[in-house]
């Protein structure tokens, strides 16, 4: 006969609740960046069919300047949201919610005004392109807000279906517009743009409240001492990966510039695993750090490898894609992507390797090192882009990328070991508790 049960203790129990809200808001996390990542990889996908070389690199340069606005965005509203509102109360959370959706809609409408006319100057695809980008940008920065809100109050379901609904909308839509044979690059972002401003009325309704522009001002002199480091880190991680972009279309041209993206995008399925996976990363190195900082090296140098290993792996598996298959993907754009996503895809593999010392430095709070190591890294990077791609165009870019990435290796993994030392010299673990990544990792999708 079996005895009775023995009664679940009740720190045990809340344990395991804690566990499985922690494991819901990764899981969520995950899912809500995937199908983000997905509608701007479906965006670039449908454009890159539908259009020559040159005119997918105007039409980059539009869409880089959406990345770029929206990343300073985040370093001035949804981090500073995600630092000081995560678990307040629901009236405190909305609250600022309202003011910081405010103050994202008032940068959309400067910021927009500054596309809009930049592009009637510039005139051609281009300027078409920057125009849409300005009609469309207050709707998508208040959009991205309130995605980041949903997650600060552990509302993750709610910003997968927000993004859901974005992807939903913008599909049909792009088609539509690709379909109509004319001023392709204006209408698809457009439709882009459109159903994004559509899932930022969602987005309002979900938490609730509305917009409160007049406290812009208000909100940054609230986050005076958070706002300027975020944004620097921000901006040092847009140099590298999108500001380049700028440059190497002055350089080389915008045939050039689109070969490059393209070959991008081919690779942009791999950034969606790893932006997931940043978020599982980080909290299992603060835990393998809470054992022992060997434990954490350990970690992290078994992440660096791994991912390094899949990239180049995805990287080697595209370039034995048969042309045909490949023309029925990307039609015209196909033979230039082709040949350098091999050498992007390296290039992406020694990034991860410094990913797994980014990871660590994170998990011991040493703002300092990471942002020194991206400052470093994004000028190296930026000045071998333009420069191969001036030289010898998409493939020197492509190659001067990955010189850039396999240079920067050792020095992140210097960072993070020395931060390591000196924490084992102080003994024991950081004592200050740390604050958890936000949903999106800064990981630029393609």
């Amino acid at each position: 006969m079996s005895g009775p049960a023995t009664p679940t203790a009740p720190g045990s129990t809340t344990g395991i609740r804690r566990l499985s809200r922690a494991a819901g808001r990764v899981g969520w996390g995950f899912a809500d960046q995937a199908v983000s990542s997905l509608g701007n990889f479906l965006l670039g996908f449908l454009v890159a069919r539908a259009v020559d070389t040159p005119t997918f690199g105007a039409f980059s340069i539009a869409y880089t300047t959406y990345v770029v606005v929206v990343g300073v965005v985040r370093g001035a509203i949804a981090q500073p949201l995600m630092v000081r509102y995560s678990g307040t109360d629901e009236a405190a959370w909305r609250a600022a919610a309202s003011r910081a959706g405010g103050l994202a809609w008032t940068i959309g409408l400067l910021a927009g005004a500054v596309c809009l006319a930049v592009g009637l100057l510039a005139g051609g695809i281009v300027g078409q392109g920057l125009i849409a980008v300005g009609i469309s940008l207050p709707g998508l920065l208040v959009q991205d807000t309130c995605r980041y809100a949903l997650f600060t109050h552990e509302r993750g379901r709610s910003a997968f279906i927000n993004d859901l609904f974005w992807v939903l909308i913008q599909a049909p839509a792009l088609v539509v517009a690709l379909g109509l044979g004319h001023d392709q690059v204006a209408t698809s972002l457009l439709a882009w743009g459109g159903a994004g401003t559509a899932a930022a009325l969602l987005g309002g309704r979900q938490i609730g409240v509305g917009l409160a522009p007049r406290q812009s001002l208000a909100w940054l002199a609230e986050h005076r001492v958070l706002v300027p480091r975020y944004v620097a880190e921000a901006l040092a991680s847009l140099t590298s990966s999108q500001l380049a972009l700028y440059g190497v279309g002055a350089a080389a041209g915008l045939s050039t510039l689109g070969e490059l993206r393209v070959g991008q995008l081919l690779i942009g399925p791999v950034l969606v695993i790893f932006i997931g996976l940043q978020l599982v990363a980080v909290p299992m190195a603060v835990r393998a750090l809470s054992v022992s900082v060997d434990h954490l090296r350990r970690l992290c140098l078994a992440i660096g490898i791994a991912t390094a290993t899949f990239a180049a792996a995805w990287g080697l598996i595209l370039s034995l894609v048969p042309d045909g298959l490949g023309r029925a993907l990307l039609a015209s754009n196909w033979e230039a992507a082709h040949g350098m996503v091999l050498l992007l895809a390296l290039g992406l593999a020694a990034s991860s390797l410094s990913s797994g010392a980014l990871i660590g430095l994170r998990a011991l709070a040493s703002a300092s090192r990471s942002l020194r190591a991206t400052v470093i890294a994004s000028t190296l990077t930026t000045a071998l882009t333009i420069g191969g791609a001036a030289a010898f165009g998409a493939m020197g870019a492509a190659a001067g990328i990955l010189v850039a990435h396999a240079l920067a290796v050792p020095m992140w993994w210097w960072e993070f070991l020395r931060a390591g030392t000196a924490q084992e010299r102080a003994g024991g673990v950081p004592g200050e508790r740390r604050i958890a990544p936000g949903p999106i990792a800064e990981v630029d999708d393609p």
